[in-house]
């Protein structure tokens, strides 16, 4: 196993979070599907396990609360991140 890192940045509207970690990364190629539902890279559905719907919910959770979702592209590991509006009640 490799690092997870979470940090974050306080704006005057909203906050912002990333999460990053160590990993091989996100192919170019799957980069406009990873938000998809059901959707699982072809080389990491032989060497994970999963349904697909992890970042699709993510999406769709931090969308109803008024933020947005997205994945930088990285050459080592993945990094992803997301906003939320500030003053909002979960």
């Amino acid at each position: 196993g490799g690092e997870i890192r979470v940090s974050g940045q306080i704006r005057p509207d909203r906050v912002i979070i990333c999460v990053s970690d160590e990993g091989p990364g996100i192919s170019p190629n799957d980069i406009p599907h990873v938000f998809d539902r059901f959707y699982r890279s072809p080389e990491m559905s032989r060497a994970t396990k999963g349904a697909g719907l992890g970042l699709y919910l993510s999406r769709a959770i931090i969308e109803a609360h008024g933020g947005r979702i997205w994945v930088d592209p990285s050459p080592k590991g993945a990094r992803f991140y997301f906003t939320l509006p500030r003053g909002i009640t979960v």
